[in-house]
């Protein structure tokens, strides 16, 4: 599954996730911290690094355009902010970026204990507690 260039920010791991599970790949979910990222070195005096959004003062017209690909992607545009769902803008093509054809959005919803239209999470999930997938 290729990345999609259109995403900004947040929403790629969601929109990544689905795309491989509903592609049949397993996603496997550690319950305890194995790496993270730094947004800084020690080379440097600032608080900070610098980012995109920090000297872009545009971030926020990518960061809406990306989020309504997501809930386009996830089937919860209806559901998502008024800024999110009256934004206007037309997005790209999701094809070649979309959804797998392996198993459906509605079985990873079930999977991971989410429900994307409701914006709902249930306990095992915020718990992360996932059933292993048998082979």
């Amino acid at each position: 599954m290729p990345y999609d260039p259109e995403l900004y920010f947040y929403g790629e791991e969601i929109a990544m996730s689905a795309g491989l599970w509903t592609s049949g790949f397993n996603i496997y979910a550690p319950n305890r911290l194995l790496l993270f990222h730094l947004y800084k070195t020690e080379q440097t005096d600032q608080e900070h690094a610098a980012t995109h959004w920090g000297d872009h003062s545009n971030w926020h017209h990518y960061n809406l355009c990306a989020l309504k690909r997501v809930h386009t992607l996830l089937a919860s545009l209806n559901n998502a902010p008024a800024s999110i769902r009256c934004f206007n803008d037309q997005p790209g093509e999701l094809k070649p970026f979309g959804l797998g054809r392996k198993r459906s959005l509605s079985m990873y919803q079930q999977w991971a204990g989410i429900d994307f239209k409701t914006a709902e999470i249930s306990r095992a999930a915020r718990d992360a507690e996932f059933k292993a997938l048998k082979a």
